[in-house]
């Protein structure tokens, strides 16, 4: 993992937390602290999807890249020997 996809995840980790500390320390009903809590859980799970899919995303144009560099590599490296 590259530093800027950990800062990120660790951000995100870091708001989730401060977030369900909060919501447990304010004086709300159980079921409400309970229902935020969810919905804090949900958004966080959803921060780290999308995390992932974009670094999954980042992995295929950079293996893309490579190659098709590879192949301009074989084709030049074809040509010469014949």
């Amino acid at each position: 993992m590259n530093d800027s996809f950990k800062t990120t995840l660790a951000f995100i980790g870091g708001a989730a937390i401060g977030a369900t500390l909060g919501i447990l320390l304010a004086p709300d009903k159980g079921s409400d602290t309970r229902k935020k809590i969810l919905s804090k859980a949900q958004d966080f799970a959803d921060d780290v999807t999308d995390a992932a899919k974009q670094k999954y995303n980042d992995l295929l144009h950079r293996k893309d890249e490579l190659m098709a560099q590879a192949e301009e590599e074989l084709a030049s490296a074809t040509k010469r020997k014949v």
